[in-house]
């Protein structure tokens, strides 16, 4: 009978999960129970969540009662798996994996009833609380890298292994890197141990060091690697201090440096004693040295990246000593060429290209730059000649290649001073002027591709003074302003098209004076006058024939008194009298093909003779305005002028 009902119970609670699968927001979490928004009973069955980003599900969780029961899962948004575990009442219980988002298998181990998580929650940390028993740990590629026990209370315990790249196998107390780089802390350790680097997120980084400490200080060789496992040094210790054989690796696994080590100096760095070799990024080796209590002293052999000894030099505590300094390129031509004289560099030191063209000669004195120093391009060019004393650039001529033509330069006690060239890569000059102590001062002349000159100015104390003229293309004048100080004051411009050309003047950057549009003939065919931006005093225009266009005055940016125009034949077709820009009266004439209108305005109204023509000398219709209302006799003609109709209005229209 009571394995009866277990059995019924175990296939309703079966039946019931199997049956409810929902969102997880469907569930509301009160006093520890998750109920189901629907019938507010505690919830039986599964939830799970979808990505907001990838619309895949990324976490299922099982419940019994309300509370976290059964099976837990997480993918990563791809898809991938991400964790599987389980809970029993509430709690992270059993054994745990944890993969990386290749799906790879990261770390796995045991809980007793861990409360690092609180479901429906992502996991983005690896939970601490509850760990217990064996863990294990793999690299991002599925390499086994470390393995060993946790206490119930969830401190690792016993000697832990850790396995490097190569397959070695270490054992060690397992402590954290921040143990570690406490001095205090390290005080009361002893035995062997691995030393675990700090965590990043659910990729967590394992051991980094492992070596022994006795009576609290580094003792013997230890081991350091890097977060990806990459052998970083090997070091030896003698309680405490660095002493014995030293290594350095890059993360591609050949070494750096490689040497002995006895001690560290006042500022915690080695002390390297006797002889060492070092390797470049490549891993090819670039120096053989010998030091003596930190110091090169002997000989030191320099290579080449073909391993070729390349040059080789005499060290006396740190200092290079008497003799000829050679270094080569692999193809065997030399490299460099120069003497040192009781240590110092002297005389005139040479180099070159690998092609074997002349790269620099410069001259020391006590291995101070003294004398000439001159540089030259790959391709022979010159690019440097400065002139030095004991150390310091009197003067400097510099040559600057870029990719449409090249810049000279003089300097002088560090300032731009003397001539500055910048030429096109035709041949011909782009810009000319004087530098005066870093500043430009004197005239300056600008020229285009074409050799056509562009614009000459003058410059005092680094700001443009005087006159400054620009031109177009074609030689013709389109610019011409007045500075003072580097303030403009006067300015006169020219603007050409196809069909005329524009000259105008500016003050204080607002348009002043004189303004001319000529025509391509020659012919005037605007003029007149601005005052500070505004149009001011007569203006004139005519036509391209010669023929007068219009006439008027302005007064301030207004129009004022009479304003006359003419068609091409020379009739009026406007009078219109302004005051301070309004219409007092006008006449206009307004064309319809042969057809055209003369209407008389008074402040905007129709006032005054009205008549419409049928062609000059036929007249079609004629009357009078008041005010914008037809008043008197109004009278209509046909073709021959014979009166068809005539009306009389009265001063009501």
């Amino acid at each position: 009978m009571y394995k009866n009902l277990i059995y019924v119970l175990c296939v309703y609670f079966s039946c019931t999960i199997a049956a409810s699968r929902v969102p997880q927001s469907q569930l509301y979490k009160d006093q520890g129970i998750w109920y189901n928004i629907n019938n507010n009973n505690p919830f039986n069955g599964i939830a799970y969540k979808i990505s907001k980003h990838s619309n895949i599900v990324v976490q299922q969780i099982s419940y019994i009662d309300g509370v976290e029961w059964g099976k837990y899962y997480e993918w990563w948004p791809s898809g991938i798996k991400k964790i599987e575990g389980t809970y029993r009442a509430g709690f992270m219980n059993g054994r745990w994996k944890f993969f990386n988002k290749e799906g790879k298998i990261h770390c796995a181990g045991s809980y007793m009833n861990g409360s690092g998580h609180s479901p429906p929650q992502l996991l983005d940390k690896i939970p601490k609380d509850g760990v217990r028993g064996l863990w294990t740990y793999w690299d991002k590629n599925g390499r086994k890298i470390e393995e060993g026990y946790f206490s119930p209370n969830g401190v690792a315990k016993g000697n832990w292994s850790y396995w490097d790249k190569n397959g070695r196998k270490r054992l060690g107390k397992k402590i954290k890197y921040e143990t570690f780089n406490n001095k205090d802390a390290v005080k009361h350790l002893d035995g062997y141990f691995l030393v675990s680097g700090p965590e990043n997120d659910l990729n967590s980084i394992h051991t980094q060091a492992h070596g022994s400490i006795r009576g609290g200080s580094l003792n013997g060789l230890w081991t350091f690697w890097d977060n990806e496992g990459n052998l970083l040094e090997t070091k030896s210790y003698n309680y405490g201090l660095m002493s014995g054989p030293y290594s350095s690796y890059h993360s591609n696994g050949h070494k750096l440096s490689s040497g002995v080590v006895i001690g560290n100096d006042e500022n915690g760095n080695a002390i390297m004693h006797g002889s060492w070799s070092f390797w470049n990024q490549d891993g090819l080796l670039i120096e053989k040295v010998e030091f003596a209590n930190g110091i090169r002293n002997g000989i030191t052999k320099y290579f080449s990246d073909d391993g070729k000894q390349s040059a080789e030099i005499l060290y006396q505590e740190g200092v290079p000593w008497n003799g000829e300094w050679v270094k080569w390129f692999k193809n065997g031509s030399q490299k460099e060429l120069g003497y040192y004289v009781d240590g110092k560099k002297k005389g005139p030191w040479r180099g070159w290209y690998e092609n074997g063209q002349k790269k620099y000669v410069i001259h020391y004195q006590n291995s101070l730059r003294h004398g000439v120093f001159s540089e030259w391009a790959e391709d022979g060019r010159l690019t440097k000649d400065i002139k030095y004393s004991y150390d310091i650039p009197v003067s400097e001529y510099l040559v600057i290649y870029h990719g449409d033509g090249y810049t000279e330069m003089n300097r002088r006690n560090g300032q731009l001073s003397g001539s500055w060239i910048n030429w096109y890569s035709n041949g011909n000059k782009n810009e000319e002027g004087i530098y005066k102590e870093g500043e430009k001062g004197g005239v300056w002349n600008g020229w285009y591709r074409n050799g056509e000159k562009k614009y000459s100015c003058k410059y005092l104390k680094g700001k443009l003074d005087g006159l400054f003229t620009e031109m177009d293309i074609n030689g013709n004048v389109i610019k011409e302003i007045i500075y003072i100080n580097g303030t403009i004051t006067l300015e006169s411009h020219t603007l050409r098209n196809d069909k005329s050309i524009i000259k105008f003047q500016k003050k204080n950057g607002e348009l002043h004076g004189k303004w001319i549009q000529t025509y391509d003939n020659g012919d005037i065919g605007e003029i007149g006058n601005y005052s500070r931006n505004k149009k001011d005093g007569k203006w004139e225009g005519w036509f391209r024939t010669g023929n007068k266009k219009y006439d008027c005055i302005y007064d301030n940016g207004k129009r004022s008194g009479l304003y006359q125009e003419w068609d091409l034949k020379g009739n009026v077709i406007k009078n219109i009298t302004y005051s301070s820009g309004v219409r007092i009266r006008e006449y206009e004439v307004i064309k319809d093909g042969e057809s055209f209108m003369e209407i008389n305005k008074k402040k905007g109204f129709l006032h005054g003779k009205w008549i419409r023509w049928y062609a000059p000398g036929l007249k079609e219709e004629e009357g009078e305005y008041s005010e914008g209302v037809k008043i008197g006799t109004w009278s209509r003609f046909n073709i021959d002028g014979k009166i068809m109709e005539e009306l009389n209005y009265d001063n009501q229209g």
